[in-house]
């Protein structure tokens, strides 16, 4: 490949795993403004669900990106989320915009 194609491919693309940060990003600045007037526990449910949707779309290379997948979704707690969300439906069970704001905050995840 002459070093121009070869650039322009590597231009082209880190733009699209650019694009992609910057479009995670954005659902993540939406998922605030939806849910502005939320309890600060259902901001983090949807900060969560959008963590673990990110996760499980990463491709597994080698060990080492494995420990990172691994530790991130640690972090995250992906494999307790379906729990919380029934926790917190039992928390806010009285509130019905929080209801909703709990769905939001799950969808976000989907």
């Amino acid at each position: 490949m002459k070093p121009v194609h070869l650039f322009l491919f590597l231009v082209g693309l880190s733009s699209l795993f650019a694009a992609s940060s910057l479009a995670a990003d954005s659902e993540l600045a939406r998922s605030r403004r939806m849910l502005r007037d939320a309890p600060s526990d259902i901001v983090a449910l949807a900060e969560r669900a959008i963590g673990c949707r990110r996760l499980a779309t990463v491709e597994v290379k080698d060990e080492a990106s494995d420990a990172r997948v691994e530790a991130a979704f640690k972090i995250y707690r992906c494999d307790t989320l379906e729990a919380d969300v029934a926790s917190l439906r039992r928390k806010y069970a009285d509130s019905e915009s929080d209801l909703k704001d709990i769905d939001v905050a799950y969808n976000f995840g989907l």
